[in-house]
């Protein structure tokens, strides 16, 4: 019986493409492939419906099942970069960067003693 390699022997770009060839193809095409081949190919289930109704219903039917899982994956990606990035970088900074938002608010909305001590320490700078 062989070994099968590890998942670090191939490069990273390689087992990003497969991923994402997995993630696209498998779970939202073959749904598509299905609905197509009943609603266009198939001459028996939408015998009577007009080509427009079929286009409309196969329309329903990608809106439904291909747009919402893409949508719900960028989500995901987001908030998974977000919470990989924001803890490394601090709240209060990335918050400062992004929205150019005060850090004596954000210290402040988070608790008040977190607000005392940065305002404490921002003026021992100012004195300096």
């Amino acid at each position: 019986m062989t070994a099968q390699p590890s998942v670090s022997a191939y490069h990273p770009l390689v087992i990003w493409a497969a991923r994402f060839i997995s993630w696209i193809f498998h779970p939202l095409f073959t749904g598509l492939m299905m609905m197509y081949y009943i609603v266009f190919i198939n001459p028996t289930i939408f015998l009577a419906a007009s080509e427009s109704a079929r286009l409309v219903k196969f329309l329903t039917f990608t809106s439904t099942n291909f747009g919402f899982p893409v949508l719900i994956g960028i989500a995901d990606a987001c908030v998974t970069w977000a919470v990989a990035v924001v803890p490394a970088v601090g709240l209060d900074a990335w918050l400062a960067a992004r929205f150019l938002v005060d850090p004596l608010t954000v210290a402040a909305a988070v608790s008040p003693k977190a607000a005392a001590a940065t305002a404490a320490a921002a003026g021992t700078f100012a004195q300096g």
